[in-house]
């Protein structure tokens, strides 16, 4: 008779258990690898932003990003920039790409609480490929990326024209920095 009671209780409190999951689960544009094929811009409104499938914008498309965005990666995931990123931050409000597990930068966005932390590796890179031109990153911080999928870069550069300036590669996955150059021409600044 205990045991049919137990029996009895037990939907009750499995359908309990996935309410208080989905109103733990936090809500987020979720980016799921379909190319961006049209110009696009991502706001502070719906930040953070999450890349579950390795994403590509496609050439001669524009993905601009807002100053204060973060951008968070599941594990293996990059971003691919065939067109053009614009990452332009300030020093108040830099855009961020990290980890889906960073919850200092865009709060707990997997909803684990504090089940999980971020470690170097988690996601791949951000790929600029020899298609993509004008890129910007500005007051960016790029952060637990460089994952071993990825040859252990955070940023790999395969295009003639991106420029980054004041902004922090932090806690990759084997080496403190490591760019990857190719066919690259260096003007000298007079």
């Amino acid at each position: 008779m205990k045991f049919l009671k137990t029996i009895a209780v037990l939907p009750i409190f499995l359908i309990v258990l996935a309410i208080a999951g989905q109103a733990h689960a936090a809500t987020y544009p979720c980016i799921a690898g379909s190319p961006i094929v049209v110009d696009t811009t991502w706001t502070t409104a719906d930040s953070p932003y999450v890349i579950s499938c390795s994403l590509t914008v496609d050439v001669g498309v524009a993905l601009t990003i807002q100053p204060g965005v973060v951008v968070k990666f599941e594990a293996g995931d990059r971003l691919n920039i065939d067109g053009t990123l614009t990452a332009d931050g300030t020093p108040a409000q830099q855009i961020i790409f990290t980890s889906i597990k960073d919850d200092e930068y865009g709060g707990d966005t997997n909803g684990d609480g504090n089940s999980s932390s971020p470690l170097r590796g988690d996601w791949d890179y951000l790929d600029f490929t020899s298609t993509g031109i004008n890129s910007l990153l500005d007051n960016v911080i790029v952060r637990f990326g460089g994952g071993p999928t990825s040859t252990y870069r955070n940023i790999y550069i395969r295009t003639s024209s991106l420029t980054i300036s004041k902004s922090t590669v932090e806690n990759r996955y084997l080496y403190k920095w490591r760019l990857a150059f190719h066919n690259r021409k260096y003007n000298q600044e007079q």
